[in-house]
């Protein structure tokens, strides 16, 4: 007797636990998975492009309709979708975009920023002078001279080479290096 009711509860137990095992089995509801709708940008290809070039971003958690959503170049927005599914947008870079941050705002969340480079149709925006080799005196000797402007010296280029003809900007600096 003592046999049977162990066996009674041990077979009680096993279909007990079968029974879980099949149901937690059986539950594909996707929304079980916590990282599903999760707003990331996983990588964005090319990394690198002009104005108006059409790159893609790619991640999960975009939405399937654009509706409100949107794209940051820094803080430009992008104005110009070619494409917005839910893991891939294809957008092209807006007009007075810089390089640094991207990211996507969708349903007034927004995501991880992921860095992106800005290429300069011409980085080389620095309007230059030539300066011909030569010799030439250099100094002051004049009541309104500085003292290390004295004394007049001679001064020798041996070979030619442009000059920026203005002071060069932060920005240009960062475009050329």
């Amino acid at each position: 007797m003592k046999f049977k009711f162990i066996s009674f509860i041990l077979a009680f137990f096993l279909i007990i636990l079968l029974i879980s095992i099949i149901l937690g089995c059986s539950n594909n509801d996707k929304s079980t998975n916590p990282n599903q709708n999760i707003l990331k940008i996983t990588s964005i290809n090319p990394d690198s492009a002009k104005i108006d070039d059409i790159i893609i971003i790619y991640g999960s958690g975009f939405k399937s309709i654009q509706d409100s959503s949107y794209v940051l170049f820094n803080s430009i927005k992008a104005v110009d979708y070619i494409s917005w599914a839910d893991t891939e947008i294809k957008v092209k870079v807006p007009t007075g975009a810089t390089s640094g941050k991207v990211s996507v705002t969708a349903d007034g969340v927004k995501s991880n920023e992921v860095d992106f480079v800005v290429i300069s149709p011409n980085p080389t925006l620095i309007e230059t002078v030539l300066i011909p080799a030569g010799t030439f005196q250099m100094g002051s000797t004049g009541d309104y001279s500085l003292s290390n402007e004295e004394p007049v010296h001679t001064v020798t280029i041996s070979r030619d080479f442009l000059m920026s003809k203005y002071e060069v900007t932060q920005k240009q600096y960062e475009a050329v290096i």
